[in-house]
Parts: structure tokens; C-alpha cells; sequence
């Protein structure tokens, strides 16, 4: 069985995530863990994972730079703008 793809522990790891990244150095999150939250935002067909990203990206902004905060922010547009759409975010994300 393959978990890492199952919409219930995505939700359940970005639920845990911002505590995570409390202890974990900055260079660490800015080049492991926000890539990988930024590429599952796009990428899930999971209403509920898309706006546990949104959310842990939300609660993790204080912590970042304003190059990551714009990514982030980058990032929830594009998701609000082809949610808005009604069209698959994995297929239009380049």
C-alpha cells in the first residue's frame, strides 16, 4: 500500500507540519519542505489536501523570507485561480 499518496496522511502530515518546522533550520525548510508542500498544492486532485497546504503555508509565512512569501503567495493564486476555473491545477502549473 502506498501512503505517501493517500489523501488522509497528506492531510494528516501538513496538519503536523508547521510543528515540524519549528524545529527544523531554515535552509532545511526552504529547500526540502516547501518545495514538496509547493508541488502537492499543485499536483493533488484533494480538495482537502489543496487547503491544508494553503493553510500550513499560511501559518508557516511568519518564518519565511519575502522571496518564499511571494512563492507561497504565488502559489495560492494559482490554486484559487484554476479552482475558480473549474479546471485540473496539475495540468496548467508551468
Amino acid at each position: 500500500m502506498n501512503v505517501a499518496g493517500d489523501p488522509r496522511c497528506q492531510d494528516e502530515m501538513l496538519k503536523q507540519l508547521p510543528s515540524v518546522a519549528e524545529q527544523t533550520d531554515y535552509t532545511t525548510l526552504k529547500s526540502e519542505l516547501l518545495p514538496r508542500m509547493h508541488t502537492l498544492c499543485l499536483k493533488t486532485t484533494s480538495a482537502s489536501v489543496r487547503v491544508n497546504s494553503l493553510t500550513c503555508m499560511g501559518r508557516l509565512a511568519a518564518r519565511l523570507d519575502e522571496d518564499e512569501a511571494g512563492k507561497m503567495l504565488q502559489t495560492a493564486g494559482k490554486v484559487c485561480l484554476l479552482v475558480c476555473l473549474r479546471l485540473p491545477v496539475s495540468k496548467h502549473t508551468t
